[in-house]
C-alpha cells in the first residue's frame, strides 16, 4: 500500500482498520434424499478454505452399483467418509438402472485452522506535512487481511491511490501487506490526522 500527496492542498489524512477475513463461504451440506434410477447429479463447490475436509452425515447407495464420487474418489453402499480435497472440488453422483437406495448427506468444512495471534492492528497517521514519506510492512498471523479506513480524507484527486473521503476497503491476497506514504515537497500546508486500522 502506498500514499503520495503532491505540491497542492492536503487532506485530513485517513485511517485504515485491518482485520483477518473470515470467509463466508466455509462450509456447507451436500444432500440426496432419496433418488431414482439413472439419476445423475453433480455439485460444484468454490470454497474460500485452503483444504476441505468432507465427512458423511449418512448414506446409503445400492452397493457396488449406484456410486458418489468425491474429486475422483468413488464411495457406494454405507460406506463411512472423510476426505480432504482442495479448496474447488465436484462431487457428483450416478444411479444404475435398477433399485436405490436413500441417498447421502456430506458436511464440508475448511480443514486449515484459523490464526489466533497477531490478527488485527492500526496505520495512523497524523498532521503530516509536505514531502511526507512513510513506509509500513506489515506481516499477520492471517491468511489474508482485510483493510477498512475508519477515516480516510486526503487533498481530493491528487493522492496516488484513494481520493478524499474515499472509504477503503481492501482484501489482500495473502498474509502480508505493504504501505508506502508519501506528501511532495512543494507542498506547503499541513493537513489532519489520517488513520488506517490494522
Amino acid at each position: 500500500m502506498h500514499f503520495t500527496s503532491d505540491i497542492f492542498v492536503v487532506g485530513d489524512g485517513f485511517i485504515l482498520n485491518w482485520e483477518c477475513y473470515t470467509p463466508s463461504n466455509t462450509n456447507g451440506i451436500i444432500e440426496l434424499d432419496g433418488y431414482e434410477n439413472n439419476h445423475f447429479q453433480e455439485w460444484e463447490i468454490l470454497s474460500e478454505c485452503t483444504m476441505v475436509e468432507i465427512s458423511s452425515r449418512w448414506i446409503d447407495l445400492e452397493n457396488g452399483f449406484d456410486f458418489l464420487d468425491i474429486n475422483g474418489q468413488s464411495y457406494s453402499g454405507q460406506t463411512e467418509i472423510s476426505q480432504v480435497v482442495p479448496a474447488n472440488f465436484i462431487v457428483s453422483f450416478q444411479s444404475d438402472s435398477s433399485q436405490s437406495g436413500d441417498g447421502f448427506s456430506l458436511f464440508w468444512e475448511c480443514y486449515d485452522v484459523p490464526p489466533s495471534q497477531g490478527s488485527n492492528g492500526q496505520i495512523i497517521v497524523e498532521n503530516y506535512n509536505d514531502n511526507h514519506d512513510q513506509s509500513w510492512n506489515v506481516n499477520t498471523d492471517c491468511e489474508k487481511v482485510l483493510i477498512q479506513s475508519e477515516l480516510f480524507e486526503t487533498e481530493q484527486e491528487r493522492i496516488e491511490i484513494y481520493r478524499k473521503t474515499s472509504r477503503v476497503n481492501f482484501l489482500s491476497e495473502n498474509d502480508s501487506f505493504f504501505l508506502i506514504f508519501i506528501t511532495s515537497p512543494e507542498e506547503s500546508a499541513v493537513t489532519n490526522p489520517f488513520k488506517i486500522g490494522l
